[in-house]
This record gives C-alpha cells, sequence and structure tokens, in this order.
C-alpha cells in the first residue's frame, strides 16, 4: 500500500512506499558522497594504461620492486618472448610496428639490415639444402643477424633455422674437448700430441692408447686440421667421459637458452662405449647436435675472456599512442664455462685454423685487405654426413679489433649439400665478418670526418651531429 511522504516541501505529492524510505535516505547520502569525491576515486576503479601480463591476465598486479627492476617498463621478457614467437618478421627486421591490446607497439630489434639482406641475398645465389647464419656482438649478446634458407626441393622443418638444433654439430665440438683438455690435464697449443692415418678417419687402430709408428704435431695444429684420432684419445685417456658432460653442460648443452627466442636445447648423448666416447670427443658422431645461435655464442665466449653472454633480439617496445617505453633490453651474462686463460689459448688455436688449417682459403679476402691488419680472427669448421639429409658443413667464428671495442662480431653458421656442394660455411661466415666490420669502419670515418668538419667552421660536435643525419652502419 502506498501514501504520500511530506505535507509540503519537495516531496509534497510524491507517492513512495513506507518501508523504503531508509534505503531512499541511505542511496541519496552515498550518491552525494560519491559525487563530492569526484574523478579521484572514479579514476581508481578504471584499468591502468599500462599493466604487466600477469595483472591483464587475471594474476597480481607487479610490486613497486619488480617496476624498478624493470625500469618501470609494462612489458616484462614472456610478454617479448610471445610477441616475437608470433610475429616471425621481427627476426629478420630492425623495426617492426604490431598491434596490441587496442592499440600498437613499435618494436625495435638489434638486426643490422644490411648485413641481414647481404646475408640473405648470398643464401639464394648459392642455394644449398639448407642454411643458416646467426651473428651476434659478442660482449652484449645483440642479434645482427638470423639468415635461414631452405631449398624449394627440401620439406620445411619449420621455425628459423638459426634457432634449430637440427645438424649434428661435428667438428665443433672439438672446442669444448679442447677446452676441457686445456684446464683439466695441462694442455697447451703447442704440446705435442700423438697421431695415427688420415686426420678425417677414426678407427680402432687409430684410438689405441699406444699407437704404433706413431706422428707428431702440436695441439693447435691438431684442433687447425681437425684430427680426429688425437682429440678422440684425449677425450678416451685424459678427459673422460664424466668431464665431457660437466664441460658440454657448462657451454650450454642440454640446458635452455635464456632470452625471448625460443632455442632448442643444443643436445649431446650419453656415450655408452669406448668407441662411442672417442666419436662424442672428436665430434665424429650425428647424435651431437648445437644450433647456430647457440655456436656463435660459444664462439663469443671465447673472444670474451670466458664470458658467455644472454642472447638478446629486441632492445626495446614504445607504444604509439604516447611513445612510452614499453620495454628496454638489459645486457645480461649466461655462463662462464672457462677461465680467461684457457680462452686466450682457444683463441689462439681459432686463429690457427683461418691462417693455415681447415678455413685458409675462406679468409683470403680479409688477410689480403689492408684495412683489416689490425683484425683478430678465427673459427672452428666441422663437417659430417647426416643420414637422409645430405653433408653438413660447420663453421663457428669471431673477428675483433683490440684497437676498437666496437668492431667484434661472432657467428655461427650451417650449410647442407648434396652430392655436390655449393658454398662452404666458412666463407659465408668470413662474408658476414668483412661486412659488419667495413660497415662499422665506414660510420666511424663519417663521424670523425663530420667532427672535422665542425672543428674548422668552429661550431660544437653536438651542433654538428644535430644537424647532419648519422649515416646508418647497416648499409
Amino acid at each position: 500500500m502506498m501514501r504520500r511522504v511530506g505535507r509540503g516541501g519537495p516531496f509534497r505529492g510524491i507517492p513512495f512506499p513506507r518501508k523504503g524510505r531508509i534505503r531512499f535516505v541511505l542511496v541519496l547520502f552515498m550518491g552525494a558522497f560519491l559525487i563530492r569525491l569526484g574523478p579521484p576515486f572514479l579514476g581508481r576503479l578504471e584499468m591502468p594504461s599500462t599493466v604487466s601480463a600477469e595483472t591483464a591476465a587475471g594474476g597480481r598486479p607487479d610490486s613497486l620492486e619488480q617496476k624498478k627492476r624493470r625500469g618501470k617498463t609494462a612489458l616484462d621478457l614472456s610478454d617479448v618472448s610471445r610477441l616475437v614467437s608470433e610475429n616471425p618478421e621481427c627476426l629478420c627486421r630492425s623495426r617492426v610496428s604490431l598491434p596490441y591490446r587496442k592499440d600498437s607497439l613499435h618494436v625495435h630489434t638489434s638486426i643490422d639490415t644490411g648485413l641481414q639482406r647481404y646475408l640473405e641475398k648470398l643464401m639464394a645465389q648459392y642455394r644449398p639444402l639448407y642454411g643458416a647464419i646467426a651473428a651476434i656482438e659478442p660482449a652484449s649478446g645483440r642479434i645482427m643477424s638470423l639468415v635461414s634458407y631452405i631449398n624449394d626441393s627440401m620439406p620445411d622443418p619449420g621455425g628459423n633455422l638459426c634457432l634449430r638444433s637440427l645438424f649434428p654439430a661435428a667438428s665443433v665440438y672439438k672446442t669444448i674437448t679442447a677446452a676441457a683438455a686445456i684446464e683439466l690435464c695441462d694442455y697447451s697449443s703447442d704440446c705435442i700430441v700423438e697421431h695415427r692415418g688420415r686426420t678425417s678417419t677414426l678407427y680402432l687402430s687409430q684410438i689405441k692408447q699406444v699407437l704404433d709408428d706413431a706422428a707428431y704435431m702440436s695441439f693447435a695444429q691438431a684442433y687447425a686440421y681437425s684430427n680426429n684420432s688425437v682429440f678422440a684419445r684425449i677425450g678416451m685417456y685424459q678427459v673422460g667421459h664424466k668431464n665431457l658432460v660437466k664441460y658440454s653442460s657448462a657451454f650450454g648443452f642440454n640446458t635452455r637458452m635464456p632470452g625471448e627466442l625460443a632455442c632448442d636445447l643444443s643436445y649431446i648423448a650419453p656415450a655408452d662405449s669406448d668407441y662411442a666416447l672417442a666419436e662424442l670427443a672428436s665430434g665424429f658422431n650425428q647424435q651431437t647436435r648445437i644450433s647456430p645461435l647457440h655456436g656463435a655464442l660459444v664462439a663469443a665466449c671465447i673472444t670474451q675472456d670466458g664470458n658467455m653472454p644472454a642472447p638478446s633480439l629486441v632492445d626495446s617496445i614504445v607504444r604509439c599512442s604516447d611513445t612510452s617505453v614499453q620495454y628496454r633490453r638489459e645486457t645480461a651474462a649466461w655462463l662462464r664455462p672457462i677461465t680467461r686463460e684457457t680462452s686466450g689459448e682457444l683463441r689462439s688455436m681459432m686463429q690457427t685454423v683461418v691462417t693455415k688449417g681447415t678455413a685458409t682459403k675462406f679468409f683470403r679476402h680479409i688477410r689480403n685487405s689492408r684495412r683489416f691488419d689490425d683484425l683478430i680472427y678465427g673459427g672452428k669448421t666441422g663437417s659430417v654426413d647426416k643420414d637422409g639429409t645430405g653433408r653438413v658443413d660447420w663453421f663457428i667464428g669471431f673477428a675483433t679489433n683490440p684497437q676498437n671495442e666496437n668492431e667484434q662480431i661472432a657467428v655461427g653458421v650451417v650449410t647442407v649439400h648434396g652430392p655436390f656442394w655449393t658454398v662452404h660455411s666458412g666463407y659465408l661466415a668470413a662474408e658476414a665478418m668483412r661486412i659488419r666490420v667495413r660497415s662499422l669502419q665506414e660510420k666511424r670515418r663519417y663521424e670523425l670526418a663530420q667532427a672535422s668538419v665542425s672543428e674548422t667552421s668552429g661550431t660544437s660536435i653536438a651542433d654538428s651531429a644535430a644537424s647532419v643525419p648519422a649515416l646508418d652502419a647497416q648499409q
């Protein structure tokens, strides 16, 4: 039953249920209270403009400490990893624009587009069955190139081949055996070692503990000519299976790689016999596998006094609507498998590979050019037949200029061939080093010229740099 409330005033003639008077007054009071609070209260009800992946997914919001560690950016490494995996164009371009949560993002990567295009052109020109070239900055781990090639006649295994551990590591693994021998057995590059037979074979007669009619060479020469019997016997009689596994793990085998890229595990299988141990130590098997990116990291570790950097592709991510930084990379270390002294010995041995060993002919353009006189470069070759696929050819290596720390590069290259070889991985690696270092030298020369002009004209270097477009080192 309804009755009128009040005989006069603003409620005159308004019907209202008797039992709802108190509720009505409370509603009016709460409404006035909210209106008085206004925007500060309503603002707290709105979704923040930048949220972490955990908050957006219904998890707990990031703490102040977490945001401070990330430089108050909105995206973490898991967000960036998801963006990269869903947008593979990030692997070959220096800048990519992507839609993201009703907005868009500019993803800035470390890819050197000039180097990337040049190496893609070389792959398309020589047309191996499969090919991959990973190039990084040794000190920072920034990825400069990830070239992946699949011949039209071959099935696509999926993904970027630089991140896949599909092919046997071959004699590249001798680098791990050499590191263990140097640290555990006091080997050095000038130690004399015994061998028997051809360098590329591995018969039982070549791996006996006491060799008949033994020949002799230095440890550096055995590495440079990739002598299977020398490294097989070192693994069997000096280093041992347990230590080989230990050093493999220290170099990142059977270990998940950090960073925003989903890279396959590099793999070693346990040796179940003496001959299997000989095969493992010399790389003369099909079970030990490594990705080209991991190969580049191994080479980088040797140039960086035993420090292996964590690889990174994305430098920064910026929101398009307000240019706010959503992510910024941080240089990080991954592993330290060897000491500074060991890395120095390995650097010397890898230099022998390109000056006197199996990769000598691939570096003649660098060796014969005066512009590279200050450059220190080296590497390791490897080749093995993979059943049902073809001849697998490897090269991992580095180039660095002690006079200019910016002139540095580490590479991991693999190519696969049929009955006829098309291009050697060592040649592709040498070209990657040559083009990268040359572009850095040209950039440096341009900067010095601009500084000279600004000093002559009386303007400051900063003013000159602001008025003259910077030369892109990627051209």
